[in-house]
């Protein structure tokens, strides 16, 4: 009796440790899935401007920081775009979704019920390999390799499918989310609020005065005459701010004029209603 409850005390113990090694892997897909986020909104971001994403690379933790903005973002763009129809799906989707696992609560229940009923069954007593005939040895060598075979690509096939659709479904929706949040940028900054900057080598100051964008640790994107670049960080020797005095956007009968205005914005990305 005492070996029966010492079988059953190091069952269980096994179990809960394969059950507190379940939350490591969930983990490390989570993280992977929203470093991966965070780089496509990235890229989307760039992408809008016409910029490409190696060209001005970012760290783990700005993936990770762009991924909770983006995620923010999304959220509030579905809440005030959505309108009345999003609460009536949210409601109807909200019934279903609770009969359906007040049903599984019962199901599972029952189940355990039946399961304590259930009379334990006597096993059949296994066939020792050594016992079997040559022909029946040689086929389960034969159907072990053969799944051996088989079950390895399959797998392969499987899991590589499986990354394929995560990344589908968790991670290319994030570089649509970038490309929105570029686009409100581009049409809501005045040029007046972005630094310039004097003098960059390679840039003709003919073609117009250079905005300063953004910068990441060792390179800034730039604009100029309605098309963005990347250049390094170390090129720019002075940037001048806006004056602290300056109030922007100013009156609503003079609105000042921004990234995205007709005559500052790319040619593939100038509004057609001339940047309302």
């Amino acid at each position: 009796m005492q070996n029966e409850t010492t079988d059953k005390n190091a069952e269980n113990s096994g179990k809960k440790s394969w059950l507190r090694l379940i939350p490591i892997p969930f983990t490390v897909f989570l993280t992977a899935m929203f470093y991966l986020q965070g780089k496509a909104y990235h890229a989307g971001y760039l992408a809008y401007f016409h910029l490409d994403n190696t060209q001005m690379s970012i760290s783990t933790s700005d993936a990770m920081w762009l991924a909770y903005r983006a995620w923010g973002n999304g959220a509030a763009h579905i809440l005030l775009t959505s309108g009345d129809w999003f609460l009536d799906i949210l409601m109807s989707m909200l019934l279903p979704a609770t009969i359906g696992c007040v049903m599984l609560i019962l199901l599972l229940a029952i189940e355990k019920l039946r399961r304590k009923a259930a009379k334990p069954r006597v096993s059949a007593t296994a066939i020792p390999f050594k016992d079997l005939s040559l022909p029946r040895q040689i086929a389960y060598i034969a159907a072990g390799l053969a799944g051996y075979v088989l079950a390895i690509p399959g797998s392969i096939l499987v899991i590589a499918l499986l990354v394929a659709c995560s990344l589908i479904v968790l991670v290319e929706p994030f570089g649509v989310i970038g490309k929105r949040d570029a686009q409100d940028y581009c049409q809501e900054v005045p040029l007046a609020a972005l630094p310039t900057i004097p003098h960059l080598p390679g840039f003709d100051p003919n073609q117009g005065v250079i905005h300063q964008l953004w910068c990441n640790t060792d390179t800034c994107a730039v604009l100029q005459a309605g098309a963005a670049s990347a250049v390094p960080k170390s090129a720019i020797a002075r940037t001048i701010s806006p004056p602290l005095s300056q109030r922007l956007p100013g009156k609503p009968d003079t609105p000042h004029p921004t990234m995205c205005s007709p005559e500052s914005a790319p040619a593939d990305n100038k509004p057609e209603d001339g940047g309302k």
